[in-house]
């Protein structure tokens, strides 16, 4: 288990940084030991890191959203909500031109810095191991058969979509074969929607919901 006491309910936080006019999005639930662990790091993202310790001014930080929740759901929205924010303000970008983000999202440490000597160890762990198809390309045909795939399975298409029901703010029911396409129509947020049909969330911002096979 992640933590101790999952039934207590704590802060976590999504932030950003804009550091030359680009965008970087964090997330951290010690937002103080996140803080000054970004500008101690050398490693992991070192041309942000040091145009931080270079130019960083006061105004620079900002807290774009907070949640109380409890420990058991407190890293699994914070992740959705990291890649939500990084989507949004569109920060992804491994040549980091217009942002910040090596990544888009959900790899946080949650304010947890390894030292030198667990990074060494954890480096050396994964020495010698096969990766997978690495340097194996696709053929072409395997690329259309995979964009096809994709194109087949999109929203209702999914053979693994499941009948829901949202129930709005007002009071109105949705009977829906499947959410993706509605939270798309009416610009909710996905994840969230997700995490309220599984019961990981009271609702999203007045919208409840479940999933027809739990009846």
């Amino acid at each position: 288990m992640y933590f101790k006491n999952d039934t207590k309910k704590i802060w976590g936080f999504i932030y950003k940084f804009t550091i030359n006019e680009k965008i970087y999005v964090g997330l951290a639930i010690n937002l103080k030991r996140r803080f000054k662990t970004h500008f101690k790091e050398v490693k992991s993202n070192p041309y942000f890191h040091n145009a931080l310790r270079k130019y960083f001014k006061s105004r620079d930080f900002r807290i774009i959203e907070a949640i109380y929740e409890t420990k058991k759901n407190l890293k699994l929205i914070l992740t959705e909500r990291e890649i939500f924010w990084i989507n949004k303000l569109d920060t992804y970008d491994p040549k980091q031109k217009k942002g910040w983000n090596l990544t888009r999202g959900g790899e946080g440490q949650f304010g947890w810095n390894p030292s030198e000597v667990t990074r060494d160890k954890m480096s050396n762990a994964k020495k010698g191991k096969p990766n997978g198809r690495k340097g194996i390309p696709f053929s072409k045909e395997h690329i259309e058969n995979i964009s096809k795939y994709h194109a087949n399975v999109s929203g209702e298409n999914n053979p693994k979509a499941k009948n829901v029901i949202l129930i709005s703010p007002d009071g109105i029911e949705y009977r829906l074969p499947c959410y993706v396409p509605f939270c798309k129509k009416y610009e909710l947020d996905r994840s969230s929607i997700c995490c309220v049909l599984q019961g990981k969330r009271e609702n999203y911002k007045g919208w409840t919901g479940r999933y027809l096979n739990a009846e």
